[in-house]
């Protein structure tokens, strides 16, 4: 688990992005989800949630590994811990029972 500092308005990540898939949990601040529309569409940028204190999020990649499924952008100085999917698959794979219960 790695701590990050984020400032205002700085992008964690963004819609469509493939990474690491790591899950996010908030210890201080908050973060704004974001819908982004194709550049094509007439449709504008919306707020879709804001993550607050004791909260995560990522949860769908971390999960799926898929390609990130909105925009994570910061609405105030944050800290926040990562929890890197597959550091925590090769910790949860040195104990049997537990992955299975993961898988």
């Amino acid at each position: 688990m790695d701590e990050q500092l984020f400032s205002p308005d700085e992008t964690i990540f963004t819609q469509g992005d493939i990474d690491d898939c790591s899950l996010y949990y908030i210890v201080k601040g908050s973060v704004q989800i974001i819908f982004e529309p194709d550049q094509n569409s007439n449709r504008e940028q919306k707020q879709i949630q804001l993550i607050k204190k004791k909260e995560c999020f990522g949860d769908i990649s971390f999960i799926t590994e898929n390609s990130r499924t909105f925009t994570a952008k910061e609405a105030d100085f944050c800290r926040i811990y990562k929890i890197n999917r597959e550091k925590l698959l090769s910790i949860i794979k040195q104990h049997n029972q537990d992955l299975k219960i993961f898988q």
